[in-house]
């Protein structure tokens, strides 16, 4: 049976739920294709790191290790780009869903779902994880609509587990900053160059590691927010 305030689907989703079916199969491999990225991105570094050894001593090297590394490292920013798009989407459609569920009042409309995807990273991920939270709570199968406590509703450890590995990734981040990045502008020779990437390797390899891991913790989060929604939308 519906649960109650259940609203049929329409055509293209537009008199009902919003179908997030789709958007999500996307969204997952989008993510799983960028945690692989961010592995060889790791590989590339430390293939650079051995190199760097010829340059401490003055011998030439690099230029194709480098190579290999700016272009996984543009292919893991062009994916990631992408899959902050399919990101935006998946949470706006949830949230309308949630206000045809009788989930108010809400602290993340569909509208604010979209600042709170694209900007949630300048929080280190505290903004999302209470989006998520929220999205969680109220996606909930079989809860009665306008349930008054619908916000009280436990979270999947998931969800705790994205926001903790992303904010060690982005501490691994900064560390990396504070360290001095490996490909700094201000490096005059390839010395400069071999010295930095065999000074600040630890701190990459770290990042690098959270940043997938942090990928992968998003994308099961992804697979089990949206499998307990279609749950509650009854979406086939």
């Amino acid at each position: 049976m519906p649960p109650p305030g259940y609203v049929p689907y329409g055509p293209g989703g537009q008199r009902g739920f919003e179908p997030i079916r789709a958007v999500t199969k996307w969204l997952v491999i989008l993510l799983a294709v960028g945690a692989g990225a961010q592995v060889l991105t790791v590989l590339a570094q430390a293939g650079l790191r051995d190199k760097a050894d010829q340059l401490l001593v003055g011998l030439d090297g690099l230029d194709a290790g480098f190579g290999l590394y700016l272009l996984v490292s543009l292919a893991a920013a062009a994916v990631s780009i992408a899959a902050l798009v399919l990101q935006v989407v998946f949470a706006y459609r949830i949230a309308k869903n949630l206000q045809l569920l009788g989930r108010v009042p809400a602290s993340f409309s569909p509208g604010a779902t979209i600042a709170t995807v694209i900007l949630g990273g300048c929080t280190l991920g505290i903004l999302p994880y209470f989006m998520w939270r929220e999205l969680w709570a109220g996606s909930e199968p079989g809860l009665p609509a306008h349930a008054p406590d619908w916000k009280r509703r436990a979270v999947g450890p998931i969800v705790v587990v994205n926001l903790v590995l992303t904010l060690l990734s982005a501490i691994a981040g900064f560390g990396v900053g504070a360290a001095s990045a490996v490909f700094q502008i201000g490096s005059t020779s390839s010395s400069d160059l071999g010295e930095n990437l065999d000074r600040n390797f630890g701190w990459l390899l770290l990042s690098g590691v959270l940043s997938a891991a942090a990928s992968i913790a998003l994308l099961q989060l992804v697979r089990q927010l949206a499998q307990r929604h279609m749950h509650s939308t009854h979406e086939a």
